[in-house]
């Protein structure tokens, strides 16, 4: 039983894990380019607000990956339960 649930959860997890990855790469590139862009930004009209919904963007991907990530561990620790 153990290995057959593994065996489901193994691709799945690691597939899931790499998309968390590759949807946080870009919060940390954006981030970083307006550490190195604040005066950039700062002098946009509306820039501040174009710069936080774009991250907020990025952020909410990311979040729906992850959460999925951790349905996934949870429907493991169901099956490993029972």
């Amino acid at each position: 039983l153990y290995t057959k649930t593994m065996g489901k959860f193994r691709p799945a997890a690691r597939d899931l894990k790499r998309s968390e990855s590759k949807s946080r790469s870009p919060i940390y590139t954006h981030f970083g380019e307006a550490l190195r862009g604040a005066e950039t930004i700062r002098s946009i009209p509306k820039g501040r607000a174009l710069w936080s919904s774009t991250h907020r963007e990025y952020v909410d991907e990311n979040l729906s990956v992850f959460y999925s990530v951790k349905a996934l561990d949870r429907w493991l620790s169901v099956r490993l339960e029972t």
